[in-house]
């Protein structure tokens, strides 16, 4: 993600077969972004094809320029979800910790 919140991996944008111009729902929710097809959606795919993520967002989930993110195409739902590397490392910490029966430590 670069200093204006342009989310720079358009793979998973290209897996859900989304079109420039498109309008989007953006919302963080738990430390992730979910981002939407939207009529009313106040955000747009970039002419190039980018999710730009908004200032809101990005300090919701305190992500800063360059930040890596993990981002997951849902086709299903139409949904592309985004996840901070925080966030990342608590589900994984707490899957693991189910797989060996433990507490997270």
């Amino acid at each position: 993600m670069d200093a204006r919140g342009r989310v720079s991996d358009r793979s998973a944008v290209r897996a859900l077969q989304w079109a420039a111009g498109l309008r989007l729902e953006i919302r963080a929710v738990s430390g992730s972004i979910l981002v939407r097809p939207s009529q009313d959606g106040l955000f747009t795919l970039t002419r190039q094809g980018y999710v730009r993520l908004p200032a809101a967002a990005r300090h919701w989930c305190t992500l800063q320029a360059r930040e890596k993110v993990l981002l997951i195409a849902e086709p299903h739902d139409n949904t592309l979800l985004i996840h901070t590397m925080s966030t990342v490392e608590t589900l994984v910490t707490e899957y693991h910790a189910d797989l060996l029966g433990g507490a997270a430590s």
